[in-house]
């Protein structure tokens, strides 16, 4: 395993995303960099354009040059080609000043976006024609979503400080309310509820990964409408909470599970046998706790990219 830093940026980083090999990262100096990740180099500065804070950031996987980042209550949609122009605003349609967008996804095939601020209003945006859809929604500590596919049907799934997953529909419909059971733990003994801390959806096997903030892991099995028919812990991997999760590969092609606590390690765990739970492969201690993970399949050789409060981004590459 071998670790590098991306330096430009003056202060914490916040949010980051890839595509081929060019990742893009938001800081607190209110600017967006784009990197060439094979030569660990800053390619762009987008400057100039951001008043407020920069929480989230996403890119188009449909349409290549277009990427999306939220400042303040509102999104800001840039063309690759032609920065740092902006080419189109998505509101939250919400009037209060103090509204600020804290996460933002897009669908797998390019569509749609989600965003959910820090009310907990959630809001679902069609990148072609520009039109937002409130969803009502009552949980107000939402701050995680994911998209979901099942076949040709789209749902968003978000969840927030406690044990419940909302399933809605990209009309704003609740399609279903999930309550996490509370499951024994079999190495500590006893029982803990499983709040939510993150969620990531692998498109690969179409499960959603769970990390708690009770240091565990778990993956629901979706199947029909009911998004959680089947709930277990795959590992436990922290001492502290989940901070952040997300899924990849190895070389040769095994699946992973990347985690972060607030233990400031990262796990990485690969599935067993059986398949059902994940053994740990290896733990790292790091400086800082990220704000951001994500694994990068498209170079030659596979990296974890992760963003913190400090003023670069960390790289993890040579992964067993």
């Amino acid at each position: 395993m071998k670790f590098g830093n991306l330096y430009g940026h003056t202060d914490g980083v916040n949010c980051l995303t890839y595509w081929n090999t060019v990742a893009a990262s938001g800081s607190d100096d209110h600017t967006v960099r784009l990197w060439d990740l094979n030569t660990s180099s800053c390619i762009s500065v987008i400057d100039g354009v951001f008043d407020k804070k920069i929480t989230s950031i996403c890119h188009n996987p449909r349409m290549t040059k277009q990427l999306y980042v939220a400042c303040g209550n509102r999104i800001l949609e840039f063309d690759l080609r032609n920065l740092p122009s902006i080419v189109s605003t998505y509101n939250n349609d919400i009037e209060d000043p103090s509204a600020s967008i804290t996460c933002m996804c897009i669908d797998p095939e390019g569509y749609i976006m989600g965003s959910c601020d820090n009310m907990g209003n959630i809001s679902i945006h069609n990148v072609y024609t520009n039109e937002t859809t409130p969803i009502m929604n009552k949980d107000r500590s939402i701050h995680n979503l994911s998209f979901y596919r099942q076949g040709k049907n789209i749902s968003l799934l978000a969840s927030g400080d406690l044990s419940t997953l909302y399933n809605y529909s990209m009309t704003g419909e609740v399609l279903h309310k999930t309550v996490l059971p509370v499951l024994p733990d079999t190495e500590d003994e006893f029982i803990q509820p499983p709040v939510i801390n993150d969620i990531c959806v692998n498109y690969d096997d179409n499960m959603l990964y769970v990390g708690c903030l009770d240091g565990s892991i778990r993956c629901v099995v979706p199947q029909g409408k009911d998004i959680a028919l089947e709930n277990y812990i795959i590992c436990k991997p922290h001492s502290d909470s989940v901070k952040k999760i997300t899924t990849g590969k190895n070389m040769e092609g095994s699946n992973l599970v990347f985690s972060v606590g607030a233990d400031s390690r990262l796990s990485i765990c690969s599935k067993t046998a059986n398949g059902r739970r994940f053994d740990q492969q290896l733990h790292v201690k790091l400086r800082n706790v990220p704000n951001s993970l994500c694994f990068v399949d498209t170079l030659s050789d596979n990296m974890v990219l992760s963003c913190s409060n400090s003023n670069y981004l960390l790289t993890i590459t040579e992964i067993a």
